[in-house]
Formats: C-alpha cells, sequence, structure tokens
C-alpha cells in the first residue's frame, strides 16, 4: 500500500514503509541477556526510527549496537548525529552527560558518555546487569 503527499502522481507516492524488530548484537565481548535485547524499528523512505531496551548479562568491553540498516554515507559529517539514551545501573558522576552517537558510513551506533561541557565523547563501557534504553532516528543511503 501505498501513501500520496500532495498529489496523486508517481513523485508524490511514498511507497517505501516497513515496521520491524531486530536483536541487539553487540561487536565486542558484552553479552545481552537473550530475553532483553529485542529491539524495534521504523522506516519510512530513508528515515529508520529505533528503539529499544537491551540489559547486559556480561562480559567486557566498549559497547557497540548493530543497526538494522547502514547509515547513509556522506563526506562532511551530514549524516552524523545524536540520540536519547537512558540507563539503569551505571553510576554516572555529576554533570555526566550520555546519548547515543550516530556515525555516517556505519552499520553500528555508539552509546557514549561526556563528563564536562565540551568535552569529548567516549564510547562507554558496559556493566553486567545495566540497562540501556534508547531512541535514535538516523538515515540510510535508500
Amino acid at each position: 500500500m501505498s501513501i500520496f503527499i500532495g498529489g496523486t502522481g508517481s513523485a508524490n507516492e511514498l511507497d517505501d514503509y516497513e515496521e520491524g524488530t531486530f536483536d541487539a548484537i553487540n561487536n565486542y565481548n558484552t553479552v545481552w541477556y537473550s530475553n532483553e535485547n529485542k529491539c524495534s524499528y521504523t522506516k519510512i523512505g530513508r528515515q529508520v526510527t529505533c528503539m529499544g531496551q537491551i540489559r547486559v548479562y556480561s562480559g567486557s568491553g566498549d559497547v557497540k549496537l548493530a543497526l538494522p540498516f547502514n547509515t547513509a554515507n556522506g563526506t562532511e559529517g551530514e549524516f552524523k548525529g545524536a540520540g536519547a539514551l537512558n540507563t539503569y545501573g551505571y553510576d554516572w558522576p555529576t554533570g555526566t552527560s550520555i546519548g547515543v552517537l550516530i556515525e555516517q558510513n556505519t552499520a553500528y551506533v555508539y552509546p557514549a558518555v561526556t563528563s564536562q561541557d565540551n568535552g569529548g565523547w567516549n564510547v562507554f563501557q558496559h556493566t553486567s546487569g545495566g540497562y540501556l534504553r534508547f531512541t535514535f532516528t538516523y538515515f540510510t543511503d535508500s
């Protein structure tokens, strides 16, 4: 089924709509709880919105979350972005900012943390038993 915006011609047709789920996959040595790693997405045209909650079971290393579709290719940072992230079971110092960093030309996003204004973002280390809840939107090439 297609949706038409601003007319009924083919140029006004939105024919790429998809909803689905994906399992959170971490590229490092972290293991998620198998019953708490399901995430959802909605893809409309090139725009993808993801949300979910995952729980860390064990392991070590940086958190790196696989995406259902690769992010768009870019050369000037035009497809970089950030998303919302909430955590439970992590002990953040006062003044810490957390978020999801979206890079271009990749199949992953990185939950990240910075501890000061104008400080650099760092991919954060997981905490066994900790929860990560997120929502973010990014663009694909198709």
